[in-house]
This record gives structure tokens, sequence and C-alpha cells, in this order.
């Protein structure tokens, strides 16, 4: 039977270590912060009279509505997609629309992020009742990470799947995680690349999850070693 280390060398020795993990949060946040600089730049320019600041303080307020109107389309039309997803009454769908919109609201992500990441968990097989327990779980672990909520909940969930785990265990596997890569000194990104890889053949070997979380963790974290130790040389 395969060992939790030899399936963890077959990983490494097959995929690119050097991966970088993208921050599409930070162009986000930089997209916006550029639309916000278009919306209240008349406001700054105040001193240039009364009648200039009335002007940017009405053109400020018609971008937002229109800002506002757009975020809610998207919304709609975010949300009629995943509800394709799954069989519900009507009167379910509804209300399952108002919790989603009410999360999207108070989440620390964009919109867009928490939609995808909703369709990413559903698609996959989290019951559409259970998804936003689920995306709390998985948020938790983004930011803890630094990572986007639609890769922390992707890589949750396809563990999660891969040991039969059900949603109650989600805060359970994401401590793991979260302890894998910070004693790996690993990326969410690297650390899915690594799981899609490991798990299916772990999982198989009966070999469990803090066992493997365990050998990633020394293997990277040598590997990390390894390459620095280069980099003074």
């Amino acid at each position: 039977m395969a060992t939790a280390q030899q399936v963890i060398e077959l990983v490494f020795n097959g995929i690119d270590k050097t991966g970088a993990a993208t921050q599409s949060a930070l162009a986000n946040l930089g997209s916006f912060a550029d639309k916000t600089k278009t919306i209240t730049q008349p406001v700054a320019d105040f001193t240039m009279g009364a009648l200039k600041l009335e002007a940017g303080i009405l053109a400020a307020g018609a971008a937002m509505t229109i800002f506002a109107i757009k975020t809610a389309g998207d919304f709609d039309q975010s949300f009629r997609q995943i509800s394709t997803l799954f069989e519900a009454s009507d009167e379910d769908i509804a209300k399952f629309r108002d919790a989603v919109k009410d999360y999207a609201n108070t989440s620390g992500k964009s919109m867009e992020d928490v939609m995808a990441s909703l369709a990413a968990a559903i698609g996959s097989g989290v019951k559409y009742t259970d998804s936003l327990e689920l995306m709390a779980v998985a948020e938790k672990l983004a930011i803890a990470t630094k990572s986007d909520l639609k890769g922390s909940t992707e890589v949750l969930v396809s563990t999660m799947n891969a040991y039969g785990i059900s949603t109650k265990d989600a805060g359970a596997m994401a401590d793991l995680m979260f302890q894998i890569i910070k004693d790996g000194k690993i990326e969410m990104k690297d650390l899915s690349q690594y799981l899609a890889n490991v798990t299916p053949i772990a999982a198989a070997a009966s070999i469990g999850m803090k066992e493997v979380g365990g050998a990633i963790a020394s293997r990277h974290a040598a590997i990390d070693c390894d390459r620095r130790a280069q980099i003074r040389h």
C-alpha cells in the first residue's frame, strides 16, 4: 500500500513548484478604487467654487446610483444561473435568494467572488441549504490565507468530497488546511494543486488527510529551504 510520503513525492515530482498564487482580490480592489476615484473626483475640487461643489455632489450621486443598479442586475443574473443547479419550490428559492443577498451584502469578499463561489459549491454537490454555511467557513479560510473565496471554496469542497466529509465538519477541515499552509509556507493556489492530485489517491489508499497534510507541509517546507539557500548562493 502506498504511504502518504510516496504519494506526495509523486505529486511534487509531477507539477511545477515555482508558481505564485494569483492575487485576483488585489485586481478587484484596484478596479473598485479607480471607480471610486472617478466618482468622488468632483468633490475633491470643491475649492473651485460652490457651483462646482454642488455639481460634483450631484455627479457622484448619479454615478453611485448607476453602480448600485448595475450591481443589483449582476446579482439577479448570477442568482438565476445558480438556481438552475438545484431543485426547490418557488417559495424556498425566494427565501434562499434573500439569504444569499444578505450574505453577499455583509461579506468581506466581492459580490462577484461570492456568487462564483456559491455556484462552485452547489455545482460540486453541496446542498443549497448547506451552501451558505460552507461559504462562511471557506471565507474565513480565504481571509486567513489571503486568497480568493472561489479558490478556497473549491479546494475545501473537493477535499471533503474525496474523503466523504459532511458540511458540518467543514470547519475542522478548513483549520487543517490553514495549518498545512502555515507549517509548509504554502500559498492556497499551491495547496489546491497538490491536493487535487493527492486526495483521490490518498483517500482510495485509506491515507488520512492529517497524514497527507503533514507530508505536504514537510515536503514543501524542505523545498522552500533549498530554494532560499540557492538564492543566497
